[in-house]
């Protein structure tokens, strides 16, 4: 008989040990979730605008003509172009968790690296040892780009190709390394560096990128991505310059329909010539 009551006094106990545990545990869970809540003093004071931002952002988010992945290298870079210590960390990690390997992120930074030079250069490393703490991997298949370290072409007659040649040289041979398919393809490399070009707010580099997108193939579904990724992270003065981007591709666009329009009715008319030779 005591044994029996030693059994269920010990069997009462355990459930009671294992219901405390399980409630423990419990609110620890809620205590965390709530913790990964918190209320920004933004969303605290001005709701109704930090909801609309955030629903904006999320209309954006997920793949569509481009990848998730590939919006956030076109956040992370602009984050990056504009300095911004938060956006980087935070973009860096959002890479990662898109698939994103060092590899690529590495790419990514050359066309930063290209497009901002050595303050790029700071941010960039930041990115990329925030991707490796967030468990970025390495890419399974290896690419082997061999350095692109001599130049070949002319000089322009600039005032810094005439007076400092050999770094006019050596400068071209950053673009040269960064614009061309590796980890990441000529056309993604050509979305960043229009992103980065509309983030800065550079005519000169939207006008030349813009045209450069049209060129490699960007469609407008593709560009309507980047122009939001920009939006979201540049805001009201990343309207006008998308729109400058835009009227860009367009242009580009129409030029390429007129080219090709152009060589069909050279190649009709040099089969008529074949014909009559014939």
């Amino acid at each position: 008989m005591t044994k029996r009551i030693l059994s269920l006094a010990l069997a009462v106990v355990m459930a009671a040990t294992t219901f405390s545990f399980s409630a423990f545990a419990a609110d620890k869970k809620e205590e965390k979730k709530a913790e990964t809540k918190k209320v920004s003093l933004f969303e605290k004071y001005n709701k109704n605008v930090s909801d609309a931002f955030s629903n904006a952002a999320k209309a954006n988010k997920g793949d569509s003509a481009l990848t998730q992945k590939q919006k956030e290298f076109i956040s992370l870079s602009v984050g990056i172009a504009v300095k911004c210590e938060a956006c980087t960390k935070t973009h860096s990690k959002y890479a990662v968790e898109a698939g994103a390997t060092m590899e690529e992120l590495a790419e990514m930074v050359g066309v930063c690296v290209m497009m901002g030079g050595g303050p790029s250069t700071a941010f960039g490393r930041l990115a990329l040892e925030t991707a490796k703490e967030a468990g970025a991997k390495e890419a399974e298949k290896k690419i082997e780009l061999k350095p692109i370290t001599e130049f070949k072409g002319e000089l322009g007659d600039d005032i810094v190709s005439v007076n400092k040649p050999e770094f006019a040289k050596k400068y071209s041979l950053i673009g040269k390394n960064v614009m061309r398919d590796g980890y990441l393809t000529v056309k993604e490399k050509e979305l960043i560096s229009l992103a980065i070009a509309i983030a800065v707010r550079c005519d000169g580099c939207m006008k030349y990128h813009g045209a450069q997108c049209a060129r490699v193939g960007v469609t407008e579904a593709e560009l309507a991505d980047l122009v939001a990724c920009c939006k979201i992270m540049g805001g009201g003065p990343a309207s006008p310059a998308s729109r400058t981007a835009i009227q860009v591709y367009q242009d580009e666009k129409a030029v390429m329909e007129k080219e090709a329009k152009e060589a069909k009715t050279e190649k009709k008319a040099e089969t008529k010539t074949e014909k009559k030779t014939k």
